[in-house]
């Protein structure tokens, strides 16, 4: 914990193995805090908890609005 926030790496994940913060609840370095920041950070997270819990599981795919499937 740092300044009541969990550290996290790039996948989000805590030093507890399969235990993954993002948004207000997790911090690391040069992070931020916007709320903009959950936007992307809560679907890393998502994906990698999946695939914590079943290395054989498909990720979600991610894109912004503007991908031209969208459109």
């Amino acid at each position: 914990m740092q300044n009541e926030r969990f550290v996290v790496n790039a996948t989000m994940e805590t030093s507890l193995p399969g235990v993954f913060a993002a948004g207000d609840a997790a911090t690391y370095p040069n992070k931020l805090n916007l709320i903009v920041g959950g936007f992307s950070e809560c679907p890393i997270a998502v994906n990698h908890a999946k695939k914590y819990l079943n290395p054989n599981a498909e990720t979600m795919g991610t894109f912004s609005t503007g991908h031209e499937k969208l459109r």
